[in-house]
């Protein structure tokens, strides 16, 4: 989301991390949403579930990625809620937040109980991302081993993003560069490859 339409909000690399993570994939199938709006996003991820639920049932092996890039909030959780910083974690549609909450709900359990066939790798470049799954709420019972869902995260809960005019959005950027010299599918524990490519610019 660059949020065009919004002077206080506006931000100019994320339709470009889109593009350059595409590029860098080259995706079967993908949904690309620009400046989306809540219900639009909702629509693109049960459409990913249900196609996610095909290859389960044929038992065919497929690896589905959610990219956000755009801004990321933190708002004071609710009084029951489990959060270790009393804060949710959110995302920003053009029209609303989506919640930690909604997310896990939304993308996390249910593809969590789509193992070992189908995995979901994430990845979050904006603010305050880095618990923006809630993976610590995933019991014992349904964690897979090795894991399904992969989240991958710009910076901590307490941290800002960087968007530069030479890379746009940084860690977009990096996991670019880092895919294209070894793909995913050979090591899932590369955040500090990631550090270090950001780094370096």
């Amino acid at each position: 989301n660059n949020y065009v339409n919004d002077p206080q909000l506006r931000l100019s690399g994320c339709f470009a991390d889109s593009a350059k993570l595409l590029g860098t994939l080259k995706p079967v199938q993908y949904a690309l949403l620009k400046d989306a709006t809540f219900a639009e996003l909702s629509a693109a991820v049960a459409d990913m579930l249900v196609r996610a639920k095909v290859c389960y049932g044929q038992q065919k092996r497929a690896v589905f990625w959610f990219h956000y890039s755009g801004h990321g909030t933190q708002t004071q959780a609710a009084p029951n809620n489990k959060e270790s910083d009393g804060r949710d974690e959110n995302i920003l549609m053009t029209d609303s937040l989506v919640k930690d909450d909604w997310i896990y709900d939304n993308l996390v359990a249910p593809f969590c109980a789509l193992a070992p066939y189908v995995s979901l790798v994430l990845v979050f470049d904006c603010c305050h991302c880095g618990t923006v799954c809630d993976l610590d709420r995933l019991s014992e019972s349904n964690k897979a081993d090795p894991p399904n869902v992969i989240c991958m995260s710009a910076c901590l809960d307490s941290q800002v993003a960087t968007e530069t005019a030479k890379t746009n959005g940084a860690f977009t950027d990096a996991v670019c560069r880092v895919l294209l010299a070894k793909p995913l599918a050979t090591n899932t524990d590369m955040l500090g490859v990631y550090m270090a490519e950001i780094n370096r610019q």
